[in-house]
């Protein structure tokens, strides 16, 4: 609902302050981290979306002396240490794990039926993603909801340093963002 013009600007803004990396290769955390590192050269970006971890591809080898587990604890220290060295902010996205996605709000509240909106502790994988993270961010929508399919709850389930300001949302009062139909 905006003119030429006005999304012309905005496209503009967007391609030249964010850059997105093909998904035609297969990077392990490890060799995201090597492109990011050399990129950074060529552009000095200040954060990282990486959409999502489970779209990384694992070093087997690692994994085979690790374990899934502790591979994903070293990913993810190794995460926090690019950012430190790089002055880079990493979002890592997550999917909630397949129990979380069968819990339904039960009789009497207001999304009865619907699915809830994933603890933090149900990202695939468990709570080490919680607790590597700075913060976290739970992104919720009923989708099949006959009138809110289009609000996105944003549950803010970590902060780390509360010293400004910032604190975890209420569990049933998350920030809401409308999107306009059509």
């Amino acid at each position: 609902r905006i003119s030429d013009e006005v999304f012309k600007k905005h496209f503009d803004y967007v391609i030249e302050h964010f850059k997105v990396v093909s998904n035609d290769s297969l990077y392990t955390y490890r060799t995201l981290l090597e492109f990011a590192r050399s990129y950074k050269k060529e552009f000095d970006y200040q954060g990282l979306l990486v959409d999502p971890y489970n779209s990384l591809t694992q070093d087997n080898e690692m994994v085979g002396q690790l374990g899934g587990h502790q591979y994903d604890y070293l990913a993810t220290t190794e995460m926090r240490m690019f950012c430190k060295k790089e002055k880079v902010t990493i979002w890592l996205n997550t999917h909630a794990n397949t129990a979380a996605l069968r819990y339904k709000h039960p009789i009497g509240h207001e999304y009865v039926g619907h699915p809830i909106p994933p603890l933090a502790s149900d990202v695939e994988g468990g709570g080490k993603f919680v607790n590597r993270a700075d913060d976290f961010v739970v992104i919720h929508r009923y989708v099949q909801h006959p009138t809110e399919w289009m609000i996105s709850h944003l549950h803010v389930r970590k902060v780390k340093e509360v010293e400004t300001g910032g604190r975890p949302t209420p569990i049933d009062n998350p920030i809401k963002l409308r999107s306009i139909v059509n």
